[in-house]
């Protein structure tokens, strides 16, 4: 199902113009981009054995803390008990999410090529010019 994830995505060190500038024109996204355990967009997607899909870097700190904590290796959405930790790479997933960023960027930067006339308002201008 998509949604809009207004602002829900690391959008590094922008100034909140700009940022709300982004959040205006972005594209929307769906749920299966989002990693259950880091709510962030991911970019290296992974499917466990039992089909769940997390960013790596996430489900490789849980595998972790579970160890260290000498807990049952389970899946932290399921919680389900997991035979192992082997992650299988989703690049169906990665490569939608990557066009998705694709074409976000895209549609931005179309928008703010849009904004940048005399007559428009000068905080749009700067805006635009702070995205591009």
């Amino acid at each position: 199902m998509a949604r809009s994830y207004v602002g829900s995505y690391d959008l590094g060190s922008q100034s909140d113009e700009s940022y709300h500038f982004e959040r205006l024109h972005i594209e929307p996204i769906y749920d299966a981009f989002i990693c259950p355990l880091t709510k962030q967009i991911m970019h290296d997607p992974v499917t466990l054995e039992n089909g769940q899909t997390f960013e790596r870097e996430g489900i490789e700190k849980w595998f972790k803390e579970c160890k260290e904590s000498g807990k049952k290796l389970l899946c932290p959405l399921t919680l389900k008990e997991l035979r192992s930790t082997e992650m299988n790479p989703s690049i169906a997933l990665q490569n939608t999410i990557e066009e998705w960023n694709a074409r976000n960027e895209a549609i931005q930067l179309d928008m703010a090529q849009k904004s940048l006339y005399l007559t428009s308002p000068e905080n749009e201008i700067m805006q635009s010019l702070k995205f591009v």
